[in-house]
C-alpha cells in the first residue's frame, strides 16, 4: 500500500469525525482489531517507546494504520513499517474462551470490562457530544510499546485484541491478549485455559488524541 493512500485515508477519517452520524455509522462497522505478534516482532526491532493508531477510511469501510514511534518520525521512508488492520464485528470479551484468559494487568480485568460495557452503552451519546466539543472525536491513539510486550514476551500472546472502552469522558483502548491459535472469521479464539495457562493480562494505557496532543504524530 502506498503512502498516499494511507494518508488519504487518515484524511478521510478526519473529515467524518466532524459529522456524528458518519462517525457512529463507521465505529459500528466492527468492535476490534487485531496485533500480530508479526507486527510486534517487526516494530520491536525500532526500540520504540509507544505504539501509534491511526484511523482510517479505506474504500467507505474503517480500519487502523498501525506504527511504531520511532518509525512514524518519518514514515515516508518507513513503509515498511506501517500496518493496516481491518475493523472486525462481532468479538465478545465476556465468551469463556476469552475472558477465561484474562488476568489483571494495567488495569483490572473487571473494570475493563466495565469500560467495555459503557462503551457499548453510551457510545452513541459519547460520539455526538464529542463532535460538539472543541476537541472533538479521536484521529489517533498513543499506546506504551510496553504494553505489547507485556502480551507478546511476557504472556506469550499470539495475537492481541484492541477494543474500545469508555474511561470516563474519554475514549479508550484496551488490549486483550489472544494465547491460542483457533481461527475464527479472521480472529483467533481462546480456548478454555488449562491448569498450566497463567493467562493474559489485560493492558490500558491508551492515550486519545485529541483531546490529548503528541507531536509524534507524523501522519496526521
Amino acid at each position: 500500500m502506498e503512502i498516499g493512500e494511507i494518508k488519504r485515508a487518515i484524511e478521510e477519517w478526519s473529515k467524518a469525525r466532524t459529522s456524528a452520524d458518519d462517525v457512529l455509522a463507521y465505529l459500528k462497522q466492527g468492535t476490534c482489531f487485531k496485533i500480530e505478534r508479526s507486527n510486534y516482532d517487526l516494530w520491536k526491532t525500532k526500540s520504540p517507546k509507544e505504539l501509534h493508531v491511526y484511523l482510517g477510511v479505506f474504500n467507505g469501510q474503517l480500519q487502523f494504520v498501525l506504527i511504531d514511534s520511532e518509525s512514524d518520525k518519518n514514515p515516508e521512508a518507513n513503509i515498511d513499517s506501517i500496518v493496516v488492520q481491518d475493523y472486525y464485528p462481532g468479538l465478545n470479551v465476556l465468551d469463556g474462551g476469552i475472558i477465561d484468559h484474562a488476568k489483571d494487568g494495567s488495569v483490572k480485568v473487571v473494570e475493563a470490562l466495565k469500560r467495555v460495557m459503557r462503551w457499548t452503552v453510551f457510545m452513541e451519546s459519547w460520539v455526538r457530544n464529542s463532535v460538539e466539543s472543541s476537541a472533538g472525536v479521536f484521529q489517533a491513539f498513543v499506546l506504551p510499546f510496553s504494553d505489547l510486550t507485556s502480551q507478546f514476551e511476557t504472556a506469550g500472546c499470539y495475537e492481541t485484541m484492541a477494543i474500545f472502552g469508555l474511561n470516563g469522558k474519554n475514549a479508550d483502548l484496551m488490549l486483550w491478549g489472544m494465547p491460542t491459535t483457533i481461527e475464527s472469521s479472521g480472529l483467533r479464539t481462546a480456548a478454555v485455559p488449562t491448569g498450566e495457562d497463567k493467562g493474559t493480562p489485560v493492558e490500558d494505557i491508551s492515550t486519545p488524541c485529541p483531546p490529548f496532543h503528541n507531536d509524534g504524530l507524523g501522519l496526521l
